[in-house]
């Protein structure tokens, strides 16, 4: 049984890790802005046109897979956090009392 008076590491690895994680939503939202941007410029550049559809598919595809990580990571890293910050409050407390 762990000693109450000597706090572990493992909550602050999970608060730190969720925290991170939690931003995989923001990141996902950043990479669709970049691919949907790109994906405009070839349209701007080159026209909205068959010949240039590997290109825009390209760009397309950069937006969908950014959002799609960002939605698979955000919630590991909510579980995370949900563990980790009651994790370290129980820690504290058994540390002052």
């Amino acid at each position: 049984m762990p000693n109450p008076s000597k706090p572990t590491k493992t909550p602050v690895v999970f608060v730190a890790l969720g925290s991170i994680l939690s931003l995989g939503l923001v990141w996902g939202i950043i990479g669709t802005v970049i691919g949907m941007v790109r994906a405009f410029n070839t349209m701007g550049n080159e026209g909205a046109t068959l010949d240039n559809s590997e290109a825009l598919a390209s760009d397309i595809g950069i937006a969908t897979i950014s959002t799609a990580i960002g939605f698979l990571i955000t919630p590991v890293g909510i579980v995370l956090l949900a563990i980790g910050i009651p994790w370290m409050i129980k820690q504290r407390k058994a540390i002052k009392d």
